[in-house]
């Protein structure tokens, strides 16, 4: 036997054994949904729940162009990547999830539950063939409970129900929930949200800690239905907001006034959550762009514009912080800060009747160093008044 040999078939020895050692190991790599044809050569399987079934964890998923009428459910850990014009958009929805905080049944187009590692990428999400003729199941289109993984560079589309059920608490596009001890870490990135119903995005629940970076999220401008939240933190949640989201257009019609505006919609709502930090974005176009209700949570070189009614940001938790932000007109007034030991520093309020507005009663409010531009007044503390509530949505 030559040196030649004895390397070739060291070599073998070494770097083969993986490949013949695991059967499924090009199957990881390569398994593939879609109709066999031209554009979809190597399709295997016409489902994806059928793939998903038959994959081992850790395998990758490819769904090819075309429109897949299911509601996959995912309990382990894959990576599911969709071709850009893979729709999912399932017809007569069925419940297939309960609510870990309320025990509410709920219809999610995708389902992640109880798994690690479970990232989704591209393809459309749309729920108008969903077939829900009543408020109960809610309707979602991705639900990430007590699992961990990523969303990302997705549409979603028409997470909603009929015009008859439209105030409804329900068609929310993405809900990552935690319950019952569990943990949920998910990063929702480069998503186009539009045409839902309740909200974009929703993180719930203790244990639960979302990374939301570079979506764009379109509410539906002024409606009567449910009050829109583009993206809500809540109820224990935690979380980062940040890397330029660009979410707009939440506004409730019965808001018609500071005096009367039972509820009313927002860009960014954090809900009895806290040290949940949000940063350069782009919140507009709500009744109010941003609401801190929950303590030391923090904003940082945002831009806030146009509040319809009422302000571009509400204080009412405690040690908030807003500073180095552009808050560009407001009906009511820039800051309105409700919650004691707030710090409203180095931002700059442009066109407003009122760029800080203080509730009498509150204690230690600093506001150092903003700039006020086209601002009739820069700072006014009121009398004690009644002030009205951002609706969060409770699944």
């Amino acid at each position: 036997m030559t040196k030649a040999t004895c390397y070739l078939i060291l070599l073998i020895t070494i770097f083969h054994p993986v490949a013949l050692a695991d059967g499924h190991s090009q199957d990881k790599a390569s398994l593939t949904v879609g109709l066999r044809n031209d554009s979809c050569p190597n399709a295997k399987y016409s489902s994806i729940q059928n793939a998903i079934e038959t994959a081992t964890p850790g395998s990758d998923i490819f769904v090819c162009a075309g429109i897949y009428d299911e509601q996959p459910v995912i309990t382990k850990s894959l990576r599911v990547r969709l071709d850009r014009n893979a729709v999912i958009r399932p017809s007569s929805m069925q419940q297939n999830g309960f609510s870990l905080s309320s025990g509410n049944p709920f219809a999610a187009i995708i389902l992640v539950t109880n798994s690690m590692d479970v990232q989704i990428e591209g393809g459309q999400m749309d729920g108008s063939a969903s077939g829900i003729t009543g408020c109960s199941p809610r309707l979602f289109g991705v639900v990430y409970q007590n699992s961990s993984g990523s969303v990302r560079d997705a549409k979603m589309r028409r997470v909603k129900l009929g015009p008859n059920l439209d105030g409804c608490q329900s068609g929310t596009a993405v809900l990552i929930q935690a319950g019952n001890g569990g943990t949920a870490r998910v990063t929702v990135e480069r998503l186009n949200i539009a045409d839902y119903q309740k909200n974009g995005i929703t993180a719930d629940g203790s244990g639960a800690y979302a990374k939301i970076y570079a979506n764009r999220i379109v509410g539906s401008g002024p409606t009567d239905g449910a009050a829109q939240n583009g993206i809500q933190i809540s109820f224990g949640a935690g979380g980062e907001i940040s890397r330029k989201n660009v979410v707009i257009n939440n506004e409730w019609s019965g808001c018609i006034s500071f005096s009367n505006c039972e509820f009313f919609a927002t860009g960014i709502l954090i809900e009895q959550s806290n040290n949940v930090r949000v940063f350069d974005n782009i919140v507009g176009n709500s009744q109010v762009n941003l609401v801190f209700e929950g303590d030391r949570n923090s904003a940082f070189r945002n831009s806030l514009f146009n509040a319809q009614v009422l302000d571009d940001v509400q204080i009412q938790g405690v040690d908030c912080e807003i500073a180095h932000n552009l808050i560009t007109k407001a009906d009511h007034s820039g800051v309105f800060v409700s919650g004691d030991k707030a710090r409203v520093e180095h931002n700059t309020f442009v066109e407003m009747p009122i760029g800080i507005l203080k509730l009498a009663g509150v204690q230690q409010l600093e506001h150092d160093e903003n700039n006020f531009f086209h601002v009739d007044q820069d700072f006014v503390d009121p009398p004690p008044a009644g002030a009205a509530r951002p609706q969060p949505e409770q699944p």
